[in-house]
C-alpha cells in the first residue's frame, strides 16, 4: 500500500512538500461475500451464507454474533476445519421481513484477537410487493380533477384570446374608416390620444362583461365582438 502526504511550511524556497509512504498491508481475514443484499418480493425466501477464513498467520476464533438492529434478519454460524486444517466460519443470514420496504442492518463479529477483536457485515435489503398498485395507476385515478383544472384553464386562455381578437378588430376597423377618409387627398385624422384612451377602456369593459357572461352561462367560449364601432367625428 501506498499513501502520500502534502507538508506545508514557510521556505520561500519549497513552500509545500510532497511524501510518500509505503508499507506492507496483511489481511487479517477473508470474508466472501463482503456485503449481504437481499432484493425481491414479499413471501420469497432470501437467505445467504457468507464465508469467513481467517488468515494463517492472524488465527482467531468467533465468540459471539449479534446484530446492531436485528429487527429483520436472523442468522446463525458454523465452524468447520478445511482439508487443509484451516478454521474457517459459515455465516447464515436470513431475511424475516415480511412486508414491502427497505432496511439496512449490520452484523457484528467478536472475535478473541487483540488484532482486530470485532468484524463488521453489511446487510441490505429491498422487499417489493408485486400486488399493490404501481404509482402510474393511483395516478391515473387523480387525473380526471387535473383534467377538469386543466380545461378550466384552458377556456380561461380562450375566452382571453377572444377579446384580445375582438379588440384588434376594432381598432382596425378604426384604421380603415380614417384610411377612407383621407383617401379623397385630404388630410388624414389625427388621433386623440385622451379619446383614444376612452375607446380603448371602453373595448375592454366591454371584452370583460362578454368573458364574464361566459363563464356564468359555462358555454364554451366564443368570439364576441361588438356590431359596429363607434367613430370619431370630424
Amino acid at each position: 500500500m501506498k499513501k502520500s502526504i502534502t507538508v506545508e511550511s514557510n521556505d520561500p524556497v519549497a513552500k509545500s512538500t510532497k511524501i510518500s509512504v509505503a508499507g506492507q498491508v496483511d489481511r487479517f481475514v477473508t470474508m466472501t461475500p463482503r456485503v449481504v443484499r437481499f432484493n425481491g418480493n414479499v413471501g420469497e425466501a432470501m437467505k445467504a451464507t457468507v464465508s469467513i477464513v481467517p488468515e494463517a498467520q492472524y488465527p482467531f476464533s468467533i465468540k459471539k454474533v449479534r446484530a446492531h438492529r436485528g429487527e429483520f434478519v436472523k442468522y446463525s454460524l458454523a465452524e468447520s476445519v478445511s482439508e487443509d486444517g484451516k478454521k474457517r466460519f459459515s455465516l447464515t443470514v436470513e431475511n424475516t421481513k415480511t412486508d414491502a420496504g427497505a432496511y439496512y442492518d449490520v452484523i457484528i463479529l467478536e472475535t478473541d484477537s487483540s488484532i482486530q477483536p470485532e468484524m463488521k457485515l453489511n446487510v441490505m435489503a429491498r422487499l417489493t410487493d408485486p400486488k399493490a398498485p404501481s404509482t402510474g395507476a393511483v395516478k391515473g385515478k387523480n387525473s380526471p380533477s387535473k383534467a377538469t383544472t386543466s380545461g378550466s384553464s384552458d377556456n380561461a386562455k380562450e375566452d382571453s384570446a377572444s377579446g384580445s381578437a375582438n379588440f384588434l378588430e376594432v381598432i382596425q376597423q378604426l384604421q380603415k374608416q380614417q384610411k377612407a377618409k383621407g383617401s379623397d387627398g385630404a388630410q388624414p385624422l389625427q388621433q386623440d390620444p385622451e379619446r383614444a384612451a376612452a375607446l380603448k377602456k371602453k373595448f375592454e369593459a366591454l371584452i370583460k362583461e362578454a368573458q364574464q357572461r361566459q363563464q356564468q352561462e359555462g358555454t364554451k367560449a366564443t368570439s364576441v365582438a361588438p356590431t359596429s364601432a363607434p367613430t370619431e367625428k370630424e
